[in-house]
């Protein structure tokens, strides 16, 4: 299981390796649970996501990502320092998910109650993720739906999922039900979860 100590450490390490001159220095970082820190306990392991300033470090189980933000665009760099992905905002409700090249893995649009995940530019035939009642998400497409989330207790700060699978101070619904969306790699929900936690 990788740890909070191991993210931390990676933070620390990632001027040397990406070129990324804004990481927050080890072992000066404050941890807010909920504010600047998400953690999953999935199937395959643990997940962990910090934030500070324009610095997004994540740990997908055995997988390490720097993500560095410069303006609307957010570049994630593995430790040899290779670039990963790139998610690009498009103002405060748009988000793009793309390759190192440019080429669209998936759009993100934004709503007050859902979010929208399709893997055009046009949106067609997009995934759904709808808040009913703020305890339960529904994953629909084309008006079929998929899955459900039924939050039993909204004060806890760890929301279960099913007996494998659950999320940690990740308060916003919509966020949370990005990991319903099967399309999507376990990596790419991560990413695309982290960058909205992160926000515009």
């Amino acid at each position: 299981m990788l740890s909070l100590v191991l993210l931390l450490s990676a933070c620390g390490s990632s001027n040397s390796n990406t070129g990324y001159d804004s990481a927050p220095p080890a072992g000066e970082q404050e941890i807010i649970p909920g504010k600047n820190f998400f953690s999953m306990q999935a199937p395959e392991g643990y997940f962990e996501a910090f934030f500070e300033n324009k610095y997004i470090g994540l740990s997908m189980h055995k997988t390490l990502l720097d993500g560095e933000r410069k303006g609307q665009k957010i570049k994630f760099y593995t430790p040899e320092g290779s670039q990963r992905y790139e998610v690009k905002w498009n103002e405060a409700d748009k988000m793009k998910l793309r390759k190192p090249d440019g080429t669209l893995l998936w759009k993100v649009k934004i709503y007050e109650d859902k979010l929208k995940i399709a893997n055009n530019e046009e949106m067609t035939d997009a995934w759904e993720v709808k808040v009913y009642d703020k305890d339960k998400i529904k994953l629909k497409r084309n008006d079929e739906e998929h899955a459900e989330w039924r939050i039993l207790n909204e004060d806890l700060e760890t929301y279960v999922l099913n007996e494998q699978t659950n999320v940690s101070n990740l308060r916003d619904p919509r966020y949370r039900g990005v990991i319903l969306v099967d399309a999507l790699s376990r990596e790419e929900q991560w990413i695309i979860m982290a960058s909205l936690f992160a926000g515009f």
